[in-house]
């Protein structure tokens, strides 16, 4: 009789679409954001907006910098990693201590023998087999690891999300906080292979290639396959946590760079770090960022993981490049020293507050300040680390291993062999089953003239870059600095809309809190008379006759966000797809987000809500209010999608 009443009762429930649509509802813009707004004569620019988001979230969330990604397992690790890292600073001052100064005959005693302990980090084409192939087994150690979720290796990519894509980029923080991350995952590292150092790429050797593609470092030997689906090398076949795609290149990227040997020369021209560093420095050349920002591109491109802010963690590649940023910065410090200027002192002043000096690095523990970073601590001879110089024909091309760099004696420069040269010396007969095109190759004579009519692009790697999806990256790294060679109208994949059943989803949340609700995105086209915005600084890019369509929901009531974005074709005047916004479940008490809908002109989508009681959609302010109250309105992630479930809102762009 109970059971009946209770059907009865949810089917009361399930009639009544006022009662349902009450548990998601619009809420007001806080006060704080709103008094932001009303400051700013152009409320519908991209670029203010999202500054006064981003200054009340930093005051919502100022006191807890730990972002939310994962569990507290996760976190405590990471937080061990950091102790690590500190009790080694201590450790190495005691190994290399000086008696004290002998105040009676003025002069030092005779100091206790020092040995340098530090770790020297070397470009990765110099190592020997073995050194390879350590770093190669401990990032894959900390892949396979599930002791904390998702992994080890991609909980330290996760932190570099959340509130450390705005505190760690684009300010005086960008070379400290990075140089923190790479202390902790080397800290990671050696704990699953003791004799683990990390290496550094120095792609300034590549990009004087005539195609930077066809390295030798784009083969299993090193780092895989350069483009599409990596499934060759240390790395083949990983899934990510973006969207749960595989690992993906898109080499060479469109407009984009590898560090130029004849323009980062301008960086160890200045003196201050303040002429270096955004927002200060004079010239995009001057800019050390510039120079770090165009090598994310043309490895990741459009679609590959290292071509978004955050998503580039999840390819080892992002840390050998950062090595070599973080030797560039050494190298810097190194001169400034000798021209006497304190090293540790000089931070640039700022107005940014994610970048205040004093302020606590997000997501990185334990917890240590922007200015930290810049301590000689790590490097000084006391410290945990130093580099052994960059390739020079002058130092053998640091003593390159196997002859993957070479002396180029008409340029005078270091070279790394191509994928072709390679074959013709014979380097594959220590690599075990080498592949090209599908088939093994057997090193002789013989079969190097015969590989030499065959290509590196596996049949099997274009079903598979097909088949698979990109992941789905709402914020790409800048352009600043492009390479000629990479100039290109090259389009995107296209895309309709996102299917149902198969929601891309880029979140900066624990992926089991997450629910979701249907909107939809109406946008409408202007052929003639482009009525769009000029907005500078947009990271989304218009190619071809394509537009992003990007969506963001971030939290109010909770430190996370979700992005996503649709590609719609602009020849089409009137668009409409339904997406899937997510937010963090609201298992006890409320849930509120602010969603927004913008497109890759800088132009900002109206926001529409359902208004309860009518079959009409009004104006609504965009924040949301969600509950937990019976009957759910919201769909876990796993769950399909019903074709019928009325969005709740509707965003109207114009362009």
């Amino acid at each position: 009789m109970r059971t009946n009443k209770m059907r009865k009762l949810l089917i009361i429930f399930a009639s009544l679409p006022v009662l349902a649509l009450s548990l998601v509802v619009e809420d007001d813009i806080p006060p704080m954001l709103q008094e932001c707004y009303n400051q700013h004569t152009y409320s519908n620019s991209l670029d203010e907006q999202t500054n006064c988001l981003q200054k009340y979230l930093f005051y919502l969330f100022r006191n807890s910098t730990q972002q939310t990604l994962v569990d507290k397992n996760a976190l405590d690790w990471v937080d061990s990693l950091g102790r690590s890292v500190h009790h080694r600073l201590k450790r190495q001052t005691r190994y290399n201590t000086y008696n004290t100064y002998n105040r009676y005959n003025n002069r030092f005693r005779r100091p206790i023998p020092s040995v340098d302990r530090r770790r020297v980090r070397k470009e990765i084409r110099t190592l020997t087999d073995q050194e390879r192939q350590v770093f190669f087994d401990a990032i894959n150690a900390l892949k396979n690891d599930k002791s904390v979720s998702p992994n080890l290796y991609d909980t330290l990519a996760l932190m570099h999300q959340t509130l450390a894509l705005t505190s760690a980029h684009r300010g005086p923080n960008f070379p400290s906080w990075h140089r923190y991350f790479l202390l902790i995952l080397e800290e990671a590292c050696v704990r699953k292979r003791s004799t683990f150092v990390l290496p550094y790429w120095d792609s300034s050797i590549d990009f004087r290639m005539s195609d930077p593609s066809e390295s030798v470092l784009w083969t299993e030997i090193f780092l895989g396959n350069g483009r599409g689906v990596v499934y060759t090398g240390p790395f083949a076949m990983w899934r990510t946590p973006a969207n749960n795609t595989y690992l993906r290149r898109d080499i060479p990227g469109a407009n984009s760079s590898l560090i130029n040997p004849d323009t980062i020369v301008n960086v160890f021209r200045k003196r201050y770090n303040r002429e270096i560093l955004t927002p200060t420095a004079a010239t995009e050349e001057d800019n050390l960022e510039n120079h770090h920002d165009g090598v994310h591109r043309w490895v990741g491109g459009e679609d590959g993981h290292m071509g978004g802010l955050e998503t580039s963690p999840q390819d080892p590649v992002f840390f050998l490049h950062h090595c070599y940023i973080d030797y560039l910065w050494e190298v810097f410090r190194e001169r400034q020293q000798r021209l006497g200027i304190n090293t540790e002192e000089d931070y640039p002043e700022t107005t940014n507050e994610n970048h205040h000096p004093n302020r606590i690095m997000d997501n990185l523990s334990p917890p240590r300040t922007n200015k930290w970073g810049y301590s000689n601590i790590f490097t000084e001879r006391n410290g945990i680390y130093r580099y052994a110089p960059a390739p020079t024909c002058a130092n053998r091309c640091g003593g390159a291993y196997n002859g993957y760099l070479f002396c180029n004696r008409r340029t005078g420069h270091c070279e790394p062999r191509t994928k072709r040269q390679f074959i013709d010396m014979g380097g594959f007969r220590n690599i075990d089953s080498p592949y090209i095109n599908d088939q093994p190759i057997v090193a002789s004579a013989g079969n190097r003239q015969a590989a030499q009519a065959v290509t590196f692009r596996p049949s099997s790697e274009s079903r598979l870059t097909i088949s698979n999806p990109a992941p789905s990256i709402s914020r790409h790294f800048e352009q600043h600095l492009i390479d000629p060679r990479t100039r290109t109208t090259r389009k995107k994949r296209s895309i309709a809309t996102f299917d149902n059943d198969n929601v891309a989803i880029q979140s900066s949340y624990y992926p089991n809190l997450l629910v979701t609700i249907p909107v939809k995105i109406v946008n409408t086209h202007h052929s003639s008379g482009n009525s769009k915005n000029s907005f500078e600084n947009v990271n989304f890019v218009q190619q071809g006759s394509t537009l992003n369509v990007s969506y963001e929901t971030v939290g109010f009531s909770y430190n996370g966000n979700h992005t996503g974005h649709i590609i719609i074709d602009e020849k089409t005047q009137t668009a409409e797809s339904t997406v899937m916004i997510a937010f963090k479940k609201p298992m006890f008490g409320v849930t509120t987000a602010n969603v927004r809908v913008f497109d890759s002109y800088g132009g900002i989508c109206k926001p529409e809500c359902f208004e309860p009681g009518s079959k009409f959609y009004k104006d609504c302010s965009g924040v949301l209010k969600i509950t937990a109250d019976l009957p759910l309105m919201f769909n876990d992630l796993s769950e399909h999608i019903e074709d019928s479930q009325r969005p709740y809102m509707i965003f109207n762009c114009h362009n």
